[in-house]
Parts: structure tokens; C-alpha cells; sequence
């Protein structure tokens, strides 16, 4: 189905970012709405820029699955999960003590930087350099939005645990010691 506006806009809002930013379909649908609605010259898209991160992490310990609903826990228990043929789950705020590194971004979707700034793909190399001693038993997913140059919302950040996205964690099949470099 194809939408016409009676004119053109100064402002396009929209939401079509998923667990990984691009799930959803949000640069192909910008990469089409921008110049078809926006003014000549270009429109203000709210948000600004969505980033989806990687991080390596540990799995969080019972104190934290305490505070969740029994069932909730039991589902991502670390046996029940290595069943699994991919052992993932989502999960909103992921605690942050969890973290063994920086997040890396792996997707970079700027939106008013012109249509062709929306990357169709995108590859990336990251490096992680350890900053706590753990172990070392999954990679964590999340995204960051940039609604304008002063406010972003994290939906690894306990602060935004309302948000629309979740988290992902995505567990290894060996787990392994790993310590802050001298």
C-alpha cells in the first residue's frame, strides 16, 4: 500500500527499531519516507540516530533472578538455556555489574545526516578489552536511541527498564576465565 501525504513535512517521527535496530525494517522504511515526505532540503527525523551495541558479559548471579517472578527465572536457568540450539533470551536492564567490557557499536543509523547516511548494510569489526575480572559466558545485545543531541535512551540502562526493547543475551557454549590486562 502506498501512503500520500496532502504535502510535504518538516518533522517525521517514527519507531521501527527493533532488539537490533534494524530488525524491523526501520532503514528501509526511512531510506523510502524521507525524501518521499519530507520538505525539499530535508525534514527532522525524531529519533536523530539508533545504535545497537555488543557487549561480552557474565550471567547474572540468583540475587538478581530473586527479584524476578519465579517463572521468569527458571526459564533462563544456565542448564535449561545450553538445551536450547542458540541459548538466548531477552531481558530489559541487564545489570550493568554483569558487564565485563565497553560496549562496542556494531550498527550506526544516522538519520539526519541525508537518506544516503542510512547505511543498506553494514560490517564492522569490534575489540573488547576486559575492565573487570569474571567469567565470561555470554554477549549481551542492546540498543541506544538519540532522540536529539541531549537526550538518548539505553535499553540497558536500569533508568530506561520501561523502554519498548529488551535486551538480548546470548549465551556461549564454553565458559571462560577472564582477567583485566596490565
Amino acid at each position: 500500500m502506498q501512503v500520500e501525504l496532502p504535502e510535504k513535512v518538516d518533522v517525521l517521527i517514527h519507531e521501527i527499531i527493533g532488539e537490533i535496530a534494524s530488525q524491523e525494517g526501520v532503514v528501509v522504511a526511512l531510506r523510502d519516507a524521507l525524501p518521499r515526505f519530507g520538505m525539499p532540503g530535508g525534514c527532522v527525523s525524531i529519533p536523530d540516530r539508533v545504535r545497537s551495541f555488543l557487549t561480552p558479559v557474565m550471567y547474572p548471579d540468583y540475587r538478581f533472578w530473586n527479584k524476578r517472578e519465579q517463572w521468569y527465572a527458571r526459564a533462563r536457568d544456565p542448564a535449561t538455556l545450553h538445551r536450547q540450539k542458540i541459548p538466548s533470551f531477552k531481558i530489559a536492564s541487564f545489570p550493568a555489574a554483569c558487564l565485563l567490557s565497553q560496549p562496542q557499536p556494531f550498527e550506526n543509523i544516522p538519520f539526519n545526516e541525508g537518506v544516503d547516511a542510512i547505511p543498506v548494510m553494514q560490517e564492522t569489526e569490534l575489540s573488547f578489552k576486559v575492565n573487570k575480572h569474571g567469567v565470561f559466558e555470554g554477549m549481551l545485545v542492546h540498543v541506544e536511541l538519540d532522540l536529539d543531541s541531549k537526550s538518548t535512551i539505553n535499553s540497558c540502562s536500569w533508568e530506561h527498564r520501561g523502554c519498548s526493547w529488551d535486551n538480548i543475551f546470548v549465551m556461549t557454549p564454553e565458559h571462560m576465565e577472564v582477567q583485566v590486562a596490565s
